[in-house]
C-alpha cells in the first residue's frame, strides 16, 4: 500500500467516524500471558486511538523525513536505533494498529445499522449475512495483527 493511499484510508475512516459506539474491545485478551514475551512491549488495543493514528502519520511526514536526510548512507541510517531503527517500526505498526481498528469498526457500526433496518422491515436477512461476514474478517484480520503486535526496543 502506497503511503498516499495509506493516509488517504486513515483521513476517509477520521471522517467517518472516530469514536465507537461501542467501548468493548473487539479482541479478547487472553486469559494467560506467555512468559517468554515482556508484557511491556506488547502494542494493546486501547492504545489504538485516531490521536495515536495522527502523531504516528506526523511522525512519518516530518520527523522521519528530516532523520533520513540527516545520514549519509543507509548503513548508517539504520545504525541509527534512537532516531530511526525503534521510533520508524513502532510509529509504522501503531498507524496499520489504528487503520485495522478503524477498518473493524467500522464494520461493526455496519453490522449494527443492517440490523437495525432489519429490525424497521427495510433490510433482507441476507445483508445481515454478508455484513457479519465483512466484520467478522475485518475484526479478525484485527486480532491476528494485535496478538503479533509487539513494540520494537
Amino acid at each position: 500500500m502506497s503511503y498516499h493511499r495509506f493516509v488517504l484510508i486513515l483521513s476517509t475512516l477520521l471522517v467517518l467516524g472516530g469514536t465507537p459506539v461501542s467501548s468493548e474491545p473487539l479482541c479478547p485478551v487472553p486469559g494467560t500471558v506467555n512468559p517468554e514475551e515482556a508484557p511491556e512491549l506488547k502494542l494493546e488495543e486501547q492504545e489504538l486511538t485516531i490521536q495515536k493514528g495522527l502523531e504516528s502519520i506526523a511522525w512519518l511526514e516530518k520527523d522521519a523525513r528530516n532523520v533520513i536526510r540527516r545520514h549519509k548512507s543507509t548503513e548508517d541510517l539504520l545504525g541509527n536505533t534512537e532516531g530511526f531503527g525503534i521510533p520508524f517500526p513502532n510509529t509504522v505498526m501503531i498507524a496499520k494498529g489504528v487503520l485495522l481498528r478503524q477498518h473493524a469498526l467500522l464494520e461493526q457500526e455496519r453490522l449494527e445499522i443492517v440490523v437495525l433496518k432489519r429490525k424497521a422491515g427495510k433490510g433482507a436477512a441476507e445483508d445481515i449475512e454478508r455484513q457479519k461476514r465483512q466484520f467478522t474478517m475485518a475484526q479478525k484480520e484485527f486480532c491476528k495483527f494485535l496478538r503479533a503486535a509487539e513494540y520494537v526496543d
